[in-house]
């Protein structure tokens, strides 16, 4: 029997992140509260940043999040709602 894998969305990706710019939050804390692996929160905090800087330079057709994801069912469905 295969589990099925989580999906997120965008939006949760980027509050994600945020916890972590924003809030000042360590990766580890992040990933705890979340219930989100710690290396595929640092993988969504480096697509991020890739995406920030194409933007900065002004080239287009890179998007951090471009997959399709799925809110999931642990609760909540923004990290806003974690506040």
């Amino acid at each position: 029997m295969m589990s099925d894998r989580k999906q997120y969305t965008a939006e949760f990706k980027r509050d994600a992140v945020r916890l972590m710019t924003d809030c000042k939050q360590s990766l580890s804390e992040v990933s705890r509260t979340l219930g989100v692996n710690v290396s595929l929160l640092g993988k969504w905090r480096r697509q991020l940043a890739l995406a920030e800087e194409v933007q900065a330079t002004g080239r287009s057709g890179y998007e951090a999040f471009p997959g399709q994801g799925r809110a999931h069912g642990i609760g909540f469905n923004r990290v806003d709602d974690l506040d």
